[in-house]
């Protein structure tokens, strides 16, 4: 959902009036939002153009550890489409600076989080010309040690927030549970498997449009994982045949969430394919009187971010946790 100019002047006034972010954290996000009135109409509450189901914002705020919930909590907001965050963000600062005495805005704690996705979003007035500069600098030499000083914008490590959904961990602490409850739990049709979901995201490389038209963006981010050799002459197809045979030698001689396995999902697959689109939305109720999709996986999202919760000390590869809670620690003051 991308926002007009006047819908983006009218959330981000809503959100600076609003008393609960006084001295505290603002992430904006991506998600869905209800339609935004004219300024005559402005409603005081950014809370009331959130939508009821399980959006980015909850699934945020449900993620942090118990008591960054409870005592410095930042305020979530949704605000459309990728290139709308960034806009909201920069309306923000400008309509703060312009009356900073009727703002309860704090520019400090003023920060984004938004999907990586593929392709080269720009930001203008930062310090960083795009979204692919922002992610290179955060994740600049592996996964391991993050770069969070010094942005108030940052992505996700892997290409969508839903492909934290399918870490292979999951599948023991989230959805063999959840299987036991839904045991017609299908995918594509299909019964639940998240081997198949990797071997589906890997399959679809090399007739994949974006990864065509993007494919320089592609082999800079799988550098950490292919060799210099590997990398010479390479295109899609290539590309496909080599992570099948990587992903059959590793499934033959390991489980996928051994380093070897870890390392073709979170360094290749996980930062390039359409997680979203082919694996998440593909997930439904296999019943014979079904819920509707999106209650499953709505479900299924509150269940994995209360196991991020929960195990906030103890995740891998969980970016996502690693930024949330550096942000609310550096906003205490």
């Amino acid at each position: 959902m991308s926002l007009n100019d006047d819908q983006v002047w009218n959330l981000a006034n809503s959100i600076i009036r609003c008393r609960a972010i006084k001295n505290r954290a603002v992430i904006l996000c991506e998600g869905k939002v209800d339609p935004i009135p004219d300024g005559s109409k402005l409603r005081k509450s950014p809370g009331s153009y959130r939508q009821q189901e399980f959006d980015d914002s909850k699934f945020y705020r449900k993620c942090l550890p118990r008591y960054l919930q409870r005592e410095y909590c930042p305020q979530f907001f949704n605000c459309g489409s990728q290139a709308s965050v960034i806009k909201v963000f920069h309306q923000l600062l400008e309509i703060h600076n312009l009356d900073p005495s009727n703002s309860n805005l704090s520019t400090d704690k003023l920060f984004s989080l938004v999907d990586l996705d593929l392709g080269r979003q720009p930001v203008n007035k930062y310090v960083f010309p795009d979204i692919e500069s922002i992610y290179r600098n955060i994740y600049h030499s592996d996964f391991e040690k993050l770069n969070l000083s010094g942005h108030q914008i940052y992505t996700t490590g892997l290409i969508h927030k839903e492909a934290y959904f399918i870490l292979p961990e999951l599948e023991r602490e989230v959805f063999n549970e959840f299987l036991e409850k839904f045991p017609k739990l299908q995918h594509s049709g299909q019964p639940f498997n998240l081997k198949v979901i990797y071997q589906t995201l890997i399959h679809s490389i090399g007739d994949d449009p974006r990864i065509r038209e993007n494919f320089g963006i592609v082999k800079q981010r799988i550098q950490r994982y292919l060799s210099p050799e590997e990398l010479i002459d390479l295109d899609p197809r290539m590309l496909q045949v080599i992570l099948e045979q990587r992903f059959e030698a590793c499934t033959n001689q390991h489980s996928l969430d051994s380093e070897e396995g870890r390392s073709l999902l979170i360094k290749a697959v996980l930062v390039i394919t359409k997680v979203k689109d082919l694996a998440w939305n593909q997930i439904t109720d296999g019943d014979d009187y079904p819920l509707d999709a999106k209650v499953i996986r709505d479900q299924l999202t509150l269940n994995i971010a209360e196991y991020f919760s929960r195990n906030h000390e103890s995740l891998r590869d969980f970016h996502i946790m690693e930024i949330l809670k550096f942000i609310a620690e550096q906003s205490r003051s």
